[in-house]
């Protein structure tokens, strides 16, 4: 009698889920049968993107193609969306309407910019998922290159957002010369890089100041339009395209599912990486 494999799905093509799969492929169990969902076939390592951005690594060299990772692993890999999770029934829906079972669930799908401000969605570019704001990056470029786009808004002072716009410049710079396009930053926060020490604050603070970035502290963006950012203080900033960089929201599906999950939509966990109320499922990386 052929004994009943385990059945480990993967949710996400993260960081800790590469090196799942390194390891199942360097010491494979034949009592499991293995599954990777993602959305893309390449996981760009997000500690990169910055120098992507600026032109320092190419597409190749920052991202990881899953496809034959998984093949390696001997594990089955599908391109799809998980856009539902069924606890009682073991299983999660994807966005094709394709049901995936599974005995054990990890998931590791990373988090996107909270864009609940109103025209957002609409008119902002969020920094994840990566891949579409590469894709919407390369187009910048361009536009940036015949003058279409002349003011550049990035929303949010953390250290994502200050980088990441240090990048773009440095990018349109070094293609277009130093008549590129203007950028603007914009904080909710008394100061930039509210988790850094002071004089880490001073120094980008200084630095900005030396790029010509238009600085705007204490200035929650209140809402998105064309062509325009609106403050709390209805300010209306003119800006052609806006980079929405603010701190990280979770999917909605996951808490919907009956997932324990704190406040803000985020896996509750014990030392052991599990979830606290659902042992048969485990989480990691930014979506915890």
């Amino acid at each position: 009698m052929t004994a009943k494999l385990a059945h480990i799905l993967l949710v996400g093509g993260g960081h800790t889920h590469v090196e799942v799969l390194r390891r199942f492929a360097l010491s494979p169990d034949a009592a499991v049968a293995l599954v990777l969902v993602s959305p893309y076939a390449t996981m760009p390592y997000s500690g990169m993107l910055p120098g992507e951005v600026a032109g320092h690594y190419t597409a190749a060299e920052t991202h990881i193609a899953l496809r034959p990772l998984a093949a390696w692993a001997n594990a089955r890999f599908i391109e799809d969306r998980v856009v539902g999770l069924h606890l009682d029934s073991k299983n999660v829906r994807l966005a094709s309407g394709a049901i995936e079972p599974f005995d054990v669930l990890s998931l590791d799908i990373g988090s996107s910019p909270d864009m609940s401000v109103p025209g957002a969605r609409e008119y902002a570019v969020g920094v994840k998922p990566v891949e579409p704001f590469l894709t919407t990056w390369e187009s910048l470029q361009q536009a940036a290159a015949t003058s279409a786009i002349r003011t550049i808004a990035v929303v949010g002072g953390g250290a994502g957002g200050v980088e990441l716009l240090l990048a773009m410049q440095f990018r349109l710079r070094t293609i277009l010369g130093n008549g590129t396009a203007r950028f603007a930053l914009f904080t909710d926060q008394p100061h930039l890089l509210p988790q850094h020490p002071s004089a880490v604050r001073t120094r980008f603070r200084r630095l900005l100041d030396e790029r010509d970035v238009e600085l705007h502290v204490a200035s929650p963006v209140h809402a998105v339009e064309p062509k325009a950012v609106v403050t709390t203080s209805s300010r209306r900033i003119a800006a052609d395209c806006v980079v929405w960089a603010t701190s990280a929201g979770a999917q909605p599906w996951v808490a919907a599912s009956g997932l324990a999950c704190d406040p803000r939509g985020f896996v509750q966990l014990d030392a052991h990486l599990r979830s606290t109320s659902h042992a048969f499922v485990f989480a990691a990386g930014d979506c915890a």
